[in-house]
Parts: structure tokens; sequence; C-alpha cells
């Protein structure tokens, strides 16, 4: 599932002027574990709230989860380029 995120959210927000390089820092972000596991944690209430609610919008959850899954990574990269320019 979260591969699939990855996918959307970079696929999503291509242009949205990010540095070439971030893809490759979303993708190292994904792979921590405690990141992975928060984001997996995130997907599974998703998941859950869908199945007790006919009703609840996931694909706008989801949305949501993607877009501050970008903000994280822009904020982190952002962070790491001022580390490195110092």
């Amino acid at each position: 599932m979260i591969e699939i995120i990855n996918m959307l959210v970079l696929k999503k927000f291509e242009g949205s002027g990010l540095p070439s390089e971030a893809d490759e820092f979303i993708n190292r972000w994904l792979l921590s574990g405690e990141n992975f596991n928060r984001l997996q944690r995130e997907c599974d209430k998703i998941w859950i709230h869908q199945f007790e609610d006919e009703n609840y919008d996931a694909e706008r959850a989801f949305k949501t989860l993607g877009q501050r899954l970008l903000g994280i990574c822009k904020q982190e990269s952002q962070t790491a380029e001022v580390k490195a320019a110092k």
C-alpha cells in the first residue's frame, strides 16, 4: 500500500517545485522503518474507517495523507539542503 501511495504522490505532485532529487529523498524517507510504520498505521486507520462506514471518503483520506507526506518530505529535504550548504 505504501509503495502505491508513494507512486501516486510522486505522480500527482510532479512539477510541484520539488527538486529532482526529491523522488529519491521520498523513497529513502519511506524506507526508514519508523517512517514506514507510521505511514502504514495511517493507511490501516483509513481502511478501518472505510470498513466501518461505507460513506467514509477513503479517497479523500488517502489524498490528504499523500499531501501530508509530501509536506513532510519537502520540509525534510529543505532542512537537509540547509545543513548541506553549511
